[in-house]
């Protein structure tokens, strides 16, 4: 009798080991997530501090430009999401990160919310804390990751996304700067031939006794003397303009026009539409993938189109969405978004796979774009080339025709 009593109380002891295993193998990754106090006792380290932050940083502003790049923001996602991966406890995470090399602003942003997240605060909501740093498409990433428990895989389709978006933003640079320099070129050259070249010739055909040079000669020396004489009134012209520009660029109503105008240039409203139409569907797809619902990916994703007419079009959308019309309807009435867009749009509400069909087209509006930019460039360089020319060339003739008539009546 006694054996059976110890073989019975070892079979209890047995089964109790088996369900705490159990339930201990159970433990999801999104318990070891939010539970960051329970992660660092079973990780021992209670100790982690965070390094010295300076208690009144020296806020620097700047104008026109975020806190933080593209290229550095998707390797902090990229970075985030390997350790995250390992298992590392998120506070030992966000420490590890702010140790990383990185700009002060994100420094100081890791620093705080690695306070609040051991505050007991969840980690979606630390990040927002932080909107000039942490956008509100990442929190929202980091919230549905949290949620469902793929803070790892979200993370990773974050730093595919700012990646591709660096990527993005180089190509339109390009378009755009190259167009500029060349300018800058002219303006250079023009400058030379105003302040330096043509006063030369001015002064030796006075010195030859060419009192009545050819009309467009004349037209000229007079031009140059012109722009001699208020050099200093069209330079403060042109800032004045500059300064114009750039307040109404930061008014939130002429900015809409300005886009809405952008969007409709010849060339470069095309690249601009396959631009919004790219980081509309990468957006949308990855949120869509990571479990966010739809009319919350609409909210998130419309300020990341960069064009506030694009994105009261989408806002739009998000409206006739909730009232009842399909996605694949209510992004078509936008007028917006490329027909590639919208077929694959609409394949994807009839299969139930929408993210997967967003992030398929993405391959093709990427290429599109770097075939639209490449066109756009081999068109626009001997457009300039062109207009430089005929610009040399004019004062050329206007300069050399007086000392052609000279050699001529000789």
């Amino acid at each position: 009798m006694k054996k059976i009593k110890d073989a019975a109380r070892g079979l209890r002891h047995e089964m109790a080991r088996d369900k705490t295993t159990a339930k201990y193998e159970k433990d999801s990754e999104k318990d070891f997530l939010l539970d960051s106090s329970y992660s660092l006792n079973r990780q021992n380290l209670q100790n982690l501090q965070s390094p010295k932050n300076p208690k009144n940083p020296k806020k620097r502003k700047k104008f026109g430009a975020a806190l933080v790049s593209s290229r550095e923001f998707a390797l902090f996602c990229r970075q985030f999401a390997v350790m995250t991966k390992a298992s590392v406890p998120i506070p030992a995470c966000l420490v590890t990160l702010g140790e990383q090399p990185c700009s002060k602003a994100l420094k100081n942003a890791i620093y705080k919310v690695y306070s609040d997240v051991l505050k007991g605060v969840d980690l979606a909501d630390a990040f927002s804390r932080h909107p000039k740093v942490f956008p509100t498409y990442f929190v929202g990433m980091v919230r549905a990751g949290v949620a469902g428990g793929v803070l790892a895989e979200v993370l990773s389709d974050a730093a595919l996304y700012y990646e591709h978006d660096q990527k993005h933003r180089k190509k339109l640079a390009l378009a755009v700067t190259y167009p500029i320099f060349l300018l800058c070129f002219m303006a250079a050259l023009f400058s030379i031939m105003v302040v330096f070249v043509v006063p030369v010739f001015e002064e030796s055909f006075s010195q030859m006794g060419i009192t009545d040079p050819p009309f467009v000669t004349l037209l000229i020396f007079e031009i140059c003397r012109l722009i001699r004489q208020n050099a200093l009134i069209i330079i403060a012209v042109l800032a004045a303009l500059i300064l114009i520009f750039y307040i109404l660029w930061h008014t939130p109503k002429a900015r809409y026009y300005i886009d809405m105008i952008s969007i409709k240039l010849p060339f470069v409203g095309n690249i601009l539409q396959s631009v919004i139409a790219l980081r509309f569907a990468r957006g949308m797809g990855i949120l869509l993938k990571s479990g966010n619902e739809i009319l919350d990916a609409f909210d998130i994703v419309a300020p990341l189109t960069c064009n506030k007419y694009a994105e009261k079009k989408i806002r739009r959308a998000s409206r006739e969405l909730e009232s009842g019309e399909s996605m694949y309807t209510a992004l078509k009435n936008t007028k917006l978004f490329p027909k590639v867009l919208i077929q694959m749009l609409s394949v994807g509400e009839k299969s139930g796979n929408i993210d997967v069909s967003l992030l398929t087209v993405c391959d093709f509006l990427d290429s599109e774009i770097e075939n639209k930019v490449e066109r756009f460039l081999s068109l626009l360089q001997p457009v300039l080339f062109v207009i430089i020319g005929s610009f040399v060339a004019l004062v050329f003739v206007a300069v050399y025709m007086p000392i052609v008539g000279i050699m001529g009546s000789m």
